[in-house]
């Protein structure tokens, strides 16, 4: 399932691509050099992808904010980052036909 992430009330939004139950989503990430808790979820008014989350600041008093916490980066773009992983920028026919799953891939009327 695809799962928009924003961080904070009209933050940065990120898409990630999800294959377990919503329930087992992280709890608690690292992003932007903050830490972040998942706040809120419902399915996504704009029909992009199936589940919108929010996740909010932790303040430096609330108890989790000293928990280890995984990156969302290196969780979700790993060592990939936002270049090609499916290939496409490597074929000299099709480079810009990026599989879904690709951080490079676009919605046809993006393109």
């Amino acid at each position: 399932m695809r799962i928009t992430i924003t961080f904070g009330y009209e933050g940065p939004t990120r898409v990630v691509d999800w294959f377990q139950p919503i329930d087992q989503f992280p709890k608690h990430l690292r992003y932007d050099g903050k830490k972040w808790e998942w706040v809120a979820y419902d399915k996504d008014p704009t029909g992009k992808s199936d589940y919108a989350l929010l996740f909010g600041e932790l303040a430096t008093y609330d108890p989790n904010f000293y928990m280890n916490m995984e990156d969302f980066e290196t969780k979700f773009f790993g060592a990939w980052g936002y270049n090609c992983c499916c290939g496409a920028s490597y074929s000299g026919s099709f480079p810009w036909d990026h599989l879904r799953y690709c951080p490079k891939w676009k919605p046809w009327d993006r393109l």
